[in-house]
């Protein structure tokens, strides 16, 4: 994985590795303005994300459920998972791997905190089109 051999003071990791080659983050809000429980959309560039604060932790996504196409940022908490608003498909946390549908996966992203704002890693490709 990518990232620079230490981060400046202040940031922490809310989410882990996530096996994905981040080329650089992007501020998408401060941390108040993350409800909790609840699903914020942001853009980055070209690509949409939903973001979601439960407790501490910070967890962003592709805003987009692959069944029709409804913003996750719309839907739900479910334990480890995020439920689409539209006809319930679930959605790994960690992952993004669907809990009923093999196929169905949406992309994951890294979170970090820096003091009281949070920014979204991107991977390369997605950083590039941000620009």
């Amino acid at each position: 994985m990518f990232a620079p051999k230490s981060w400046p003071d202040g940031y922490h990791d809310t989410f882990g590795d996530t096996g994905v080659d981040l080329h650089e983050f992007k501020k998408v809000g401060e941390i108040r303005q993350f409800r909790e429980g609840r699903g914020r959309s942001v853009k980055i560039g070209g690509t949409t994300i939903a973001v979601f604060r439960r407790g501490d932790r910070f967890y962003a996504f592709g805003d987009r459920c692959v069944h029709m196409g409804a913003s996750l940022a719309d839907g739900t908490l479910v334990g480890e998972t995020v439920q689409c608003s539209w006809h319930g498909w679930q959605y790994d946390l960690k992952t993004g791997q669907s809990e009923s549908k093999e196929w169905a996966c949406i992309p994951i992203y890294e979170v970090r905190v820096k003091g009281d704002e949070v920014y979204v890693g991107l991977p390369e490709a997605d950083a590039e089109k941000s620009r």
